[in-house]
């Protein structure tokens, strides 16, 4: 889904570069728009991630039956413990 920039989307985003530089966050207006292009890069990278690592485990398969306390009562026993 495409999204257009409005007018006052342009004046608040001009707006808050102008401000990180005021406040000394960047050198310059330029390293605002590269930091917001490598935060937008990231967070798509992680979606991807997320999206693959969901997939994987709706091909798994269906969930089965799983009792906790057998699960650790069978890692304690070599150990000796209870």
């Amino acid at each position: 889904m495409v999204q257009h920039a409005t007018a006052t989307d342009v004046a608040l985003s001009a707006d808050f570069v102008e401000r990180m530089v005021a406040e000394g966050r960047y050198a310059t207006e330029q390293d605002v728009i590269l930091a917001g292009l490598r935060h937008l890069m990231d967070y798509i990278e992680r979606l991807g991630t997320l999206d693959r690592e969901i997939q994987k485990g709706i091909d798994s398969g269906p969930a089965v039956e799983f009792n906790i306390e057998s699960f650790l009562a069978g890692r304690r026993a070599p150990h000796g413990l209870k």
